[in-house]
C-alpha cells in the first residue's frame, strides 16, 4: 500500500480509527514514568473521502 491513497469502507475506516486511538495508549508513557529522553508529542488523524481524480 505505501504512500498510495487507501480505499477503505466506512466500517473499515471505523476499525481502523479505534486502532489508532489505542496506539498512543499501547506505545506512549506517562509523564512521570517516561524514560529519558522521552517528550510529548502532538499526533493528529485527518482522514476524509479522496476525489476519483
Amino acid at each position: 500500500m505505501g504512500a498510495a491513497r487507501p480505499s477503505m469502507t466506512e466500517e473499515g475506516l471505523a476499525e481502523f480509527f479505534e486502532a489508532y486511538i489505542r496506539l498512543p495508549h499501547e506505545h506512549a508513557h506517562r509523564r512521570e514514568d517516561a524514560p529519558p529522553g522521552a517528550r510529548p508529542v502532538h499526533i493528529r488523524l485527518f482522514a476524509l473521502p479522496a476525489g476519483d481524480g
